[in-house]
């Protein structure tokens, strides 16, 4: 019989980050006792942590879409894991899914809050696909980008979607939606020829720009002479400045990060912001539990292309447990990840 386990090892916010990356001085890993079970709770061993960009965000004072971290609590983050004790009769012991917790070995979830997955997973770099694909931060969030906020379901002819950060887990879900609801050009902005490289051999765009060593605005011009119909941003800073010029009339924004500006002391901001005015545009920003009442439409249509193998994607599984944090959400402000960024807490496969 297993030992249900009394306390957690946990990750804590000690200090607040105020400029550049997370550094060790920001966390402390704490033992820390585990409340008992109330009705619904489960008890999830944490297999598998989701980095991604809005942790930068939650560490800071900031204000903010949600209560940021407080200070000497566990760091807030999406966890994969299998449930080890559960006084939830929907839940049994031994189901896998996925949900908001704290960044801890053991964490308890309350009812709705755990999503188990469809198919029980065989090791982590499977965990880690689950969440490239069907987690609320990622899949959900580029499929309401999509649909929802640039109304590209049933695009009319001719369309062009442009994709900043392109090769990272949502934008590379982004451009794939569009190309499937039909699309005609999707165009990528990346950080690296082998990300450009990746978004025409990999995930399907028509076209990808390196902003490191090309002219966004040249580019796109030539690109898309007639102008760009959609935009998704999750840079936002010079990457948004340089496409915004080259918007259509009536074009739409979808803004969903701005990453250039999270690890600085000034806001990533739009400084060619005339041409929302000149081109008319629409500019929306969002945040996934904006659409939580439309999981159940993203899965009924993700579902099948997944299982037609019609979604490419990469995840990057970094190792080394809570003491591995740092440098492992450290890939995602300095491109060197591509796809979904993932740690490894435990395994238990």
């Amino acid at each position: 019989m297993t030992t249900v386990p009394t306390e957690t090892r946990s990750l804590v916010l000690v200090n607040r980050p105020r400029e550049g990356l997370f550094s060790k001085e920001h966390f402390e890993v704490q033992t820390r006792p585990l409340p008992q079970l109330s009705d619904g709770e489960v008890l999830v061993q944490v297999t598998v942590a989701s980095l991604d960009p809005t942790h930068r965000i939650w560490a800071t004072d900031a204000p903010q879409y949600m209560e940021p971290v407080n200070l000497n609590e566990p760091m807030r983050c999406i966890i994969a894991g299998v449930v080890v004790a559960s006084n939830n009769p929907d839940i049994p012991v031994g189901t896998h899914g996925t949900g908001v917790a704290s960044l801890s070995e053991f964490v308890v979830i309350p009812m709705g809050h755990f999503m188990p997955f469809l198919v029980r997973p065989k090791d982590n770099e499977e965990v880690a696909r689950n969440l490239a694909i069907f987690s609320v931060v990622i899949g959900l969030t580029a499929w309401a980008s999509v649909v929802e906020v640039l109304q590209l379901r049933n695009p009319e002819p001719d369309q062009v979607l442009v994709v900043s950060g392109a090769a990272g887990a949502v934008g590379s879900l982004v451009g794939q939606f569009a190309k499937l609801m039909g699309v005609k050009t999707v165009i990528g902005i990346a950080g690296s020829d082998a990300k450009v490289k990746s978004l025409t051999d990999v995930f399907g765009f028509d076209a990808g720009i390196n902003y490191k060593t090309e002219d966004i605005t040249t580019r796109l011009k030539e690109l898309a002479p007639n102008g760009v119909n959609a935009y998704h941003d999750n840079v936002g800073g010079t990457v948004s400045a340089a496409v915004l010029p080259c918007m259509a009339l009536n074009g739409r924004v979808s803004i969903c990060g701005l990453i250039e500006g999270y690890s600085t002391a000034a806001p990533a901001v739009y400084s060619n912001f005339q041409f929302i005015l000149h081109r008319r545009l629409t500019v929306k920003g969002f945040i996934c539990m904006d659409f939580m009442d439309k999981m159940g439409d993203f899965m009924e249509w993700i579902v099948p292309h997944v299982k037609s193998g019609k979604i490419a994607h990469k995840i990057d599984l970094q190792a080394g447990g809570l003491e591995g944090y740092v440098d492992a959400v450290n890939r995602l402000f300095t491109s060197q990840n591509t796809g979904k960024l993932c740690l490894t807490i435990s395994n238990p496969f």
